[in-house]
């Protein structure tokens, strides 16, 4: 579960930088006054610290400490470079000197309790002092401490107590979006899915561009097995995620689902593999993050061999991997042995047999594949616009123009923006049968959702040609 929580960390992040020296207070914090070089210091350091320039604060930030070594906000200060470098140790030796100075500094009582969280399990119980403590300096009236609260007593397993603090916290800002969000994933790990889902939805009603939130509403469908949803609502995580790790993070898991791997460590729910295949799942799905696929491939030949291991979804999750090791034969016959397996509708194994056959030059195989895959969607009632758009390209490379219009206009109606490539398919087909303006505004569209994509470039030039703008 490292990105789950990773994400998780991210919002205290977010909420250190809210409560930290080098945003607005809280407005039950106190103001410490200093001579005005020290003041001065203080203020240069911040905005240093805001453009990421760390040791240059840092190094200010010392000088006023020389200046005035009872300067608690210094240490302070000092404390929050130290945490966004990830230096956690140093960051929690600063924030302890400036209580050390001051035992009731808000700001440092927050960080402090921010801090220990991040270190793990092991500092759970201390965070969670800290935070009672801030709260008790706000008469419990500050949301964000409720939240911050709730969030380390989820993850200790007080679920009631943390239920508690989230709604103290949607009590008093009753459009708190990461309180939503928290509650969201507490339901997530009771397994109670759709309580969670209706709590994501709640966040990012209030919050439309929160990347957490949509993540989460991913995690959430995976876990309920609504593939399509679920990879529509990490894409639309990706669209808002501004961190490069988490948007990596992000695009492993739409990877994942579009090959039909489901990562046990998701917690999809319970499992009918016996308790002994389990563990097994779960090395194999690190293993696939971390694009290990020669272990990935022993690990899931093991799982495979053994009786209770010969299920649909391991033999999908074969293929996927085999595909990635170049061997096409072994996908295909992973493949296959998942749909024989599944003995119902899979239009997640379809999907992945028609994109394997197509690298292994089986065309007329391939398209047929790719259509059941889209018509056992449409049976299941589920939206599969990846499908809707493989096919497309399909009866586009064909000559069947026609044919591809439909079915992109019924992936982009699926997809709901959250494909952007699909608009970039589409304009080339509008291009190709003179329909210009059409085409020039679906390739606005492509580079107004992915203005870095891989096909940004060519989207731009297109245009320039078409329009004659430089754009």
């Amino acid at each position: 579960m490292r990105p789950a929580v990773l994400r998780n960390l991210k919002i205290f992040v977010s909420v250190f930088v809210a409560v930290s020296v080098f945003a607005t207070l809280p407005s039950y914090a106190q103001k410490h006054r200093y001579a005005p070089d020290v003041e001065q210091r203080i203020d240069i350091a911040g905005r240093m610290s805001k453009d990421g320039n760390f040791e240059e604060a840092r190094r200010i930030l010392n000088e006023a400490l020389r200046l005035d070594g009872n300067c608690c906000e210094c240490l302070n200060s000092l404390g929050i470079t130290y945490f966004k470098e990830g230096r956690l140790k140093e960051a929690e030796g600063n924030f302890r000197g400036a209580l050390r100075i001051d035992p009731l500094y808000l700001e440092a009582l927050c960080n402090l309790g921010l801090c220990l969280y991040q270190q793990g399990e092991s500092h759970y119980e201390e965070a969670s002092v800290y935070f009672r403590q801030a709260l008790e300096l706000t008469h419990n009236n500050d949301f964000q401490l409720h939240k911050n609260l709730a969030d380390v007593l989820r993850d200790k397993g007080d679920f009631k107590e943390a239920l508690k603090h989230y709604g103290e916290a949607v009590r008093l800002q009753p459009d708190y979006a990461p309180a939503y969000n928290g509650l969201s994933m507490l339901y997530y790990r009771l397994k109670q899915y759709d309580k969670a889902y209706d709590e994501a939805q709640k966040a990012v009603k209030f919050r439309p561009d929160y990347a957490l939130g949509y993540f989460y509403l991913g995690m959430i469908e995976t876990a309920r097995k609504h593939v399509p949803e679920a990879i529509q609502y990490y894409e639309t995580s990706l669209k808002y995620e501004p961190n490069q790790r988490y948007a990596a993070d992000t695009r492993q898991k739409i990877s994942d689902l579009k090959a039909g791997f489901m990562p046990p460590s998701d917690n999809n729910g319970p499992s009918s593999a016996s308790p002994g295949a389990v563990a097994p799942s779960s090395v194999i799905a690190s293993l696939v993050r971390s694009q290990e696929w020669e272990r990935a491939e022993n690990e899931l030949a093991r799982l495979v061999a053994t009786p209770s291991g010969k299920t649909a979804n391991n033999y999908n999750n074969y293929g996927y991997v085999l595909s990635r090791r170049q061997n096409f034969d072994g996908a295909i016959a992973a493949y296959r042995k998942a749909i024989e397996l599944k003995r119902g509708k899979f239009p997640e194994a379809h999907y992945n047999l028609g994109q394997v056959l197509r690298l292994n030059n089986q065309s007329k195989e391939a398209e047929k594949e790719i259509f059941t895959a889209v018509q056992e969607a449409q049976q299941m009632n589920k939206r599969f616009p990846a499908a809707l758009n493989a096919y497309a390209l399909m009866r586009k490379s064909r000559g069947d123009l026609k044919g591809a219009k439909y079915y992109y206009v019924r992936a982009l109606t699926q997809a709901a923006d959250t494909m952007p490539v699909i608009h970039y398919n589409f304009a080339i087909l509008l291009e190709k049968t003179e329909q210009s303006r059409d085409a020039v505004a679906q390739y606005k569209r492509y580079l107004a959702l992915a203005p870095a994509g891989k096909n940004a470039k060519a989207a731009r030039e297109r245009l320039k040609r078409l329009t004659g703008e430089n754009k």
